[in-house]
């Protein structure tokens, strides 16, 4: 499937009725380049027979990357990535459009920290509220970072206060997925300084 150039998929869905769709980015652009055919989240829908039935685009802004897909209870799904240094979220319809309900007509964009922030994992609490994990930089290093949201994509200020939460340590941190345990807690894993790294946190608003 040849939408621009440097483009790249990450992740996959299967429906119901046989369609597949493929989420990742088109034309992933490494210098922020202000063509807006490039650095789009993207979504192609495919029929079984591998027919190309319909590609949605977002432009969220400039140097986006797409790093996951995931699918929700009710058949809609969300994209998960980063734009312009900042956690960036797409919520679709199951036929791939998007979803207007969420956030900004299905965008959700949030600045963690003051430099650049990268998202690269999600899970689905079963309240139905998103926690997002991945890194933000402190200027001098990157920590592992947290934000929850509400299902209509706003933050939830009952996670440490205002719906984000960074975990500050040595080295360069990172948390490339989270999970949420049988107790409610939540469970990051990511690299530390070159090493794995597992983070548990209690999942309420005293983390």
């Amino acid at each position: 499937i040849d939408l621009y150039s440097n483009d790249q998929s990450v992740g996959v869905i299967t429906r119901d009725d046989g369609d597949i769709l493929v989420a990742g980015t088109q034309g992933i652009d490494y210098t922020w380049n202000s063509n807006t055919d490039y650095g789009q989240f993207v979504i192609v829908r495919l029929g079984y027979d591998g027919t190309n039935e319909a590609t949605y685009k977002t432009n969220l802004g400039q140097g986006e990357f797409v790093e996951t897909i995931a699918e929700l209870p009710d058949g809609k799904f969300l994209l998960v990535g980063t734009t312009e240094s900042d956690f960036a979220l797409t919520r679709h319809k199951p036929d791939g459009s998007l979803d207007t309900d969420f956030g900004t007509n299905g965008q959700v964009r949030t600045p963690i920290g003051n430099a650049d922030d990268r998202a690269y994992g999600i899970t689905v609490q079963p309240d139905g509220k998103l926690v997002v994990s991945g890194g933000a930089h402190n200027g001098q290093n990157w920590d592992v970072a947290l934000a929850r949201y509400n299902n209509d994509g706003t933050l939830d200020n009952s996670f440490d206060n205002d719906g984000t939460l960074t975990t500050p340590a040595p080295g360069d941190d990172n948390a490339r997925n989270v999970l949420v345990l049988d107790d409610a807690r939540l469970l990051t894993l990511g690299t530390a300084s070159s090493d794995f790294a597992l983070n548990r946190y209690l999942g309420d608003s005293d983390q």
